[in-house]
């Protein structure tokens, strides 16, 4: 993904969510492309963490205005990395 491309919302926890949630799934998805099972595994073991612990937090320092984006995001990024998971 590049630059241009991750969103940028007001609250700078979100915007560091978001980067942090795209090193991961990059990360992710080259190793699950390299056929790394071990470092695929921690990967998703941070994704989840970082999904369960810092997500519900950010819920609402999200604008109404921000939150289509950001749901389509976490959606389109959840995607690549159900793709890099699958065969």
């Amino acid at each position: 993904m590049r630059a241009e491309d991750i969103p940028k919302f007001s609250a700078p926890e979100v915007n560091a969510f978001v980067r942090q949630f795209v090193d991961l799934t990059d990360a992710f998805a080259k190793a699950a492309a390299d056929k790394d099972e071990a470092k695929a595994k921690d990967i998703m073991t941070k994704v989840t963490t970082l999904m369960a612990t810092e997500g519900p937090a950010l819920d609402p320092k999200i604008t109404a205005e921000e939150r289509p984006t950001f749901e389509k995001f976490i959606q389109t990024r959840s995607e690549k990395l159900m793709s890099a998971a699958t065969p």
